[in-house]
Formats: C-alpha cells, sequence, structure tokens
C-alpha cells in the first residue's frame, strides 16, 4: 500500500526529481541479467540523494513563485528560488525543525532523512573504500522515495512555512548564481568543445 502512494508521488513528481530517481533506478536494475556494480550502487544513492534535494527546490520555486509552466514570465524568479537552496543549510534547517519538532508528522519525515541522505551522498561520492551492498541500496532509494511522498503531502496551510524555513535559511546559492551568470541554454556545455 504504502509503495502504491509513492509511486503516484513520483509520478507528480517535476522533471528534475523524475530523471534523477529514474537514474537511481536503472542504475541498480537487475532486468538485463548484470549486478549492480559498486559504482552503480555509490551512484544511484547519489541520484536518489538529488532526486531529493532537486524535489524540494522545485517544491520551494512553487510554492512562491507559481509552477514554472505557468509563469513563463517570471521563469528569472522561478529559477533563483530553485537555486536559492544550499545542502548543508537545509541540513541544519531540517536538523532545527526535527528537534523543535516544528512542523507537521508528516514534514517531520523529511527532516528526519534528509541530513542522513546528505550524509549517503557525500560517502558515496568522496569516500573510496565504501562499497554499500544492493539491500542498502535498495533501502536508501525506498528512503528518498519516502522523503519525496513526505514532501507532498505537506498540508496546503503548513507549505508556505516549511518553504520559508528552508529558503530563509539558505541564501548562498541564489548569489551563486547571480554572481557566475549561469546562461538557461545548452551553449554553456560549449565551452568544453574549446579544449585543446
Amino acid at each position: 500500500m504504502e509503495h502504491c502512494r509513492i509511486a503516484v508521488v513520483l509520478m507528480q513528481m517535476v522533471e528534475a526529481s523524475i530523471e534523477f530517481m529514474d537514474s537511481a533506478r536503472r542504475l541498480i536494475s537487475t532486468d538485463l541479467g548484470y549486478e549492480p556494480t559498486v559504482g552503480n550502487r555509490r551512484g544511484a544513492i547519489v541520484f536518489a540523494y538529488y532526486a531529493v534535494f532537486h524535489r524540494l527546490a522545485e517544491l520551494c520555486a512553487e510554492e512562491i513563485v507559481g509552477s514554472r509552466s505557468d509563469n513563463v514570465k517570471s521563469s528569472q524568479a522561478w529559477n533563483e528560488y530553485y537555486r536559492s537552496l544550499e545542502h548543508s543549510t537545509v541540513r541544519h534547517a531540517c536538523l532545527a525543525a526535527y528537534s523543535n519538532k516544528k512542523f507537521s508528522s508528516v514534514a517531520m519525515i523529511f527532516c528526519q532523512w534528509f541530513p542522513i541522505l546528505l550524509d549517503a551522498r557525500e560517502l558515496c561520492s568522496y569516500e573510496a573504500h565504501v562499497e554499500p551492498t544492493f539491500e542498502e541500496t535498495l533501502l536508501v532509494l525506498l528512503t528518498a522515495e519516502e522523503c519525496v511522498a513526505s514532501l507532498a503531502s505537506i498540508e496546503e496551510n503548513d507549505r508556505k512555512d516549511f518553504v520559508a524555513w528552508m529558503i530563509l535559511k539558505s541564501t548562498g546559492g541564489v548569489q551563486k548564481r547571480r554572481s557566475k551568470n549561469f546562461r538557461n541554454d545548452s551553449s554553456f556545455f560549449g565551452e568544453f568543445n574549446k579544449k585543446s
């Protein structure tokens, strides 16, 4: 029953979160008869974390600006709110909210697990000797899906408070976006073609 609810929520996710979770699932798939390697399992954990992080970023932008498709003229604002989150600051916001029972029990699921998912992502990204088992990897993916489902289940009247809590503690990301003047088109990646 719980997995059915999570599946419905995942179908409602915005593009970035869906793609990250799909990538995580593909990396540990055994459908073609291959056993996922340690690198596959580590990569799946990294992608699962980013599915959660990007879903939070999407939620923040949607709650403040609205749906990206409904606010074409406001895409700059949408992207700035989307970019405003910082990983470690969200971790601290979650820990503070969880220890103070600041939000509903649904939101507390996210606040409880986000810091642990971030730790798992950092271990898999930077520690050479980390070798999660298939079962451990699957558990991380299920936890990530539960976090995404919890974000979708936050009551409408609590959502703005939750988003404000996360965004107001995270200000550096938007400053990086503004100072680096990232372009919203694929021509940025042409820089890599200039290598001689």
